[in-house]
């Protein structure tokens, strides 16, 4: 009477962290997707402050984890030891991976600041001879408002700069069009850095990969927890069957 108690009770467990894994998979792709599409266009950027690794472990992960609810769920209604010691094993994994994805967005997160400084200060003593980097920092500066790391006077140590009067490229400057004046006293100049602001955005995002992902990996824990009590408790049970095989040893 126990076991049928806790074997009815576990399978609804289980039941509910199926349902509870697809809406967690669906929301880990759609934060990795979110992440990807704002740091994945800055791509130096994000590189540095390696933002796309946690991106892409909780996008993997989310696809995986929805396929995996498929097989667990396969496994419970049907009773099947072999398939559920398979979505045992295979959650597990998952759960490392989210484990690994919280902890790089906790680690990282407190580097952001100083990795956004010294990729910024590269790409701007790059800027006259790299179109790469100068696309992304007429993307950056023109998308973010902003001119420079700290504030538009770190232009006026560049290269670029130098060559062109100590002025300002036009995507430090409001419609794209700067006065080519003295950028000190150019109304359309952006006074702010980019740094503040990239570092906002990209806090932001590792901020929300470490958050979902232990959010996910507690739903993970307890799906672990409720198949590895169904596979004990039934151990010995004529219902769970080898995969592929009837009552009595016959093959399907």
């Amino acid at each position: 009477m126990a076991n049928d108690f806790t074997k009815i009770f576990s399978k609804c467990i289980l039941s509910i962290i199926f349902i509870s894994l697809w809406a967690a998979s669906a929301c880990l792709i759609v934060v990795g997707a979110v992440v990807w599409h704002g740091a994945g266009s800055i791509d130096s950027i994000a590189k540095s402050t390696y933002a796309l690794v946690p991106t892409v472990i909780i996008l993997g992960s989310g696809i995986f984890l929805f396929l995996l609810g498929v097989i667990g769920c396969f496994a419970c209604i049907n009773e099947n030891r072999c398939l559920l010691s398979t979505f045992f094993i295979l959650l597990l994994l998952i759960l490392l991976g989210e484990i690994t994805a919280a902890t790089m967005g906790i680690v990282y997160h407190g580097q952001v600041r100083s990795a956004i400084d010294t990729e910024l200060n590269k790409e701007l003593q790059s800027y006259h001879n790299d179109s790469l980097l100068k696309s992304e920092v007429d993307f950056i500066q023109s998308t973010y408002q902003c001119c420079g790391v700290n504030n538009f006077t770190d232009w006026l140590e560049t290269p670029w700069s130098r060559q062109h009067n100590l002025t300002v490229p036009d995507s430090c400057c409001r419609d794209h069009r700067c006065n080519d004046t003295d950028p000190t006293v150019d109304s359309q100049v952006f006074h702010s850095g980019c740094l503040s602001k990239l570092n906002y955005d990209f806090s932001r995002f590792l901020g929300l990969i470490a958050a979902f992902s232990l959010v996910v990996a507690i739903l993970q824990a307890l799906g672990l927890l409720a198949s590895c009590v169904l596979m004990c408790r039934e151990r010995r049970s004529p219902t769970y069957q080898r995969f592929g095989e009837q009552e009595g040893g016959r093959h399907v």
